[in-house]
């Protein structure tokens, strides 16, 4: 009987600790492309916009700068297109940053989803609870009472739906949604154009 309770012990407490999280894909972005020379940044990239060159965003990776300018590399909005470019930042500029969008973004788990303990041997008792999903991680974007879901990932007893949540940041001049993923070929960019309405409103 205790070698029983023993293996039934050991079974939960291995499933407790594998996890699995599979890729990030797009809801019908109008863009998905991976960005070039990102491969190597293990930082969340920088998006910003330039108000005198609207088809365009910018990425702006873990790099050196020059003087007052930043290097970053250009993204046409309507091709995908890529190159090298270079980016003024400051209270003068005319680029402006992607803002986080937590109050806009929500994380839905179709299957099951609880608070599940873990180890944690930095700390008293040893044990905390952490998010656990197992099923499909559906990200939405909500907006003027419309519900738009842009990604989703299959997962088994994953905790990675805040850090998705956290990747999901909106132009401050009202025109797209963007989601960042990070792949072993480098840092995905999916780019979802918003409703006329939050145009007009601004983020």
């Amino acid at each position: 009987m205790l070698t029983l309770f023993v293996v039934l012990v050991s079974v939960l407490l291995i499933a407790s600790i594998l996890h699995f999280d599979g890729a990030v894909r797009g809801i019908s972005p109008r863009l998905a492309e991976v960005i070039h020379g990102s491969g190597g940044w293990c930082a969340q990239p920088q998006l910003v916009t330039d108000e005198r060159d609207p088809q365009a965003i910018y990425v702006i990776g873990p790099s050196q700068s020059r003087g007052n300018r930043v290097d970053a590399v250009r993204i046409d909005t309507y091709v995908g297109a890529q190159r090298e470019a270079s980016v003024t930042l400051g209270p003068h500029s005319s680029y402006t940053a992607f803002l986080p969008a937590p109050a806009l973004a929500r994380a839905d788990v179709h299957g099951v989803r609880f608070q599940r303990p873990a180890l944690d041997l930095m700390t008293f008792p040893g044990v905390h609870q952490v998010d656990s999903a197992t099923g499909e991680i559906v990200i939405a974007f909500e907006e003027n009472g419309a519900r738009r879901p842009i990604l989703t990932r299959n997962a088994y007893n994953s905790s990675s739906a805040a850090e998705l949540l956290s990747l999901v940041s909106a132009d401050p001049g009202g025109r797209w949604i963007a989601a960042l993923s990070r792949t072993p070929g480098g840092w995905m960019l999916f780019l979802f154009p918003r409703s006329a309405t939050s145009r007009r409103a601004g983020f």
